[in-house]
């Protein structure tokens, strides 16, 4: 028999769920709240961009053109400047604020797409590799040997000045020239999870090998992944902009941020703040794309799990 319990006693604590004690990490981890932060606020301006915007960002007037930005009024006294523009305009007189939100947009769809088809394609490539070993890895390694002797960079100048530049062709170039570093790192995370008793014993059991793949080896390798896909991300923001300086990227008069870029190259020495934004706002998305990718490595680390 057991002891009844006393009346009035406090009832036994209950220990916190593994999503309580996440969120706690995570409110603790500056560098992933700060990343959060600012991603979902770029990725709410770039939803809600024609709300945002107080402008037409293709709209343009050469009678307002190189419009200074609201600061030169309290520094320089200039009679241009002033809140109907608050970051002036460009050579065709269209409002910089409004491209800029707008030009979120762009960075953040060829962004999340190219990481999106890079990441199938390296992660499934990888488990195979990791998981079966033998001629299945052999075969792995050489088209990743033979990707990785490709310099991204001219393959994708060459592939977008054949086939001409266009926001579907940048993805999919992206996405299938950014997919060596998931499959390197898969493989490697897939031979160590290939080897651990829960996988032996669901072997052991006659679970299918797609079962074993899908539901034993593939959740508990996601961690690492995390990181390289934040970096593969911000990797082709930078090589869209990258592209659109080059005058191979987003067409005009699309508000790309590389574009805006290309187009301030000649205002470099007389109206800086022309080329500072755009280069500003690139800098803080991919920044902030790292820190949130860092943040999760970090939460969702086992070793963190306590």
């Amino acid at each position: 028999m057991t002891a009844a319990q006393p009346t009035g006693a406090a009832p036994a604590p209950v220990a916190p769920g593994p999503r309580t004690l996440a969120w706690r990490r995570a409110r603790g981890h500056l560098g992933l709240m700060t990343g959060a932060g600012v991603l979902a606020l770029i990725l709410a301006m770039a939803l809600l961009a024609p709300l945002v915007a107080p402008h037409d960002p293709y709209t343009g007037s050469l009678a307002r053109r190189r419009i200074p930005p609201i600061w030169h009024a309290w520094l320089y006294d200039s009679p241009k400047a002033g809140w109907t523009y608050p970051l002036g305009t460009d050579r065709l007189g269209r409002d910089y604020l409004s491209r800029l939100i707008y030009g979120s947009r762009i960075s953040l769809v060829i962004g999340v797409s190219a990481m999106l088809i890079s990441g199938f394609i390296g992660s499934t490539l990888g488990l195979l590799a990791g998981y079966f070993g033998g001629k299945v890895d052999m075969i792995v390694n050489f088209f990743v040997t033979t990707r990785l002797s490709l310099p991204v960079v001219l393959v994708a100048l060459a592939v977008v000045a054949l086939t001409g530049s266009s926001l579907l062709v940048l993805v999919l170039v992206l996405g299938l020239l950014l997919w060596d570093r998931f499959a390197v790192v898969m493989r490697a995370a897939t031979q160590q999870a290939r080897s651990l008793d829960y996988v032996a014993a669901a072997e052991a059991i006659g679970c299918s090998t797609p079962y074993l793949l899908l539901r034993e080896v593939l959740p508990n390798v996601l961690n690492p992944l995390i990181v390289v896909a934040t970096i593969e991300m911000a990797n082709a923001i930078l090589l869209e902009a990258a592209l659109s300086f080059l005058g191979l990227g987003v067409r005009p008069p699309q508000p790309s941020w590389g574009l805006m870029l290309a187009e301030a190259k000649e205002e470099i020495f007389f109206n800086t703040w022309m080329i500072a934004l755009p280069g500003i706002a690139l800098f803080v998305l991919v920044l902030s794309i790292n820190l949130l990718g860092d943040g999760a490595r970090d939460v969702t680390a086992p070793e963190n799990r306590n």
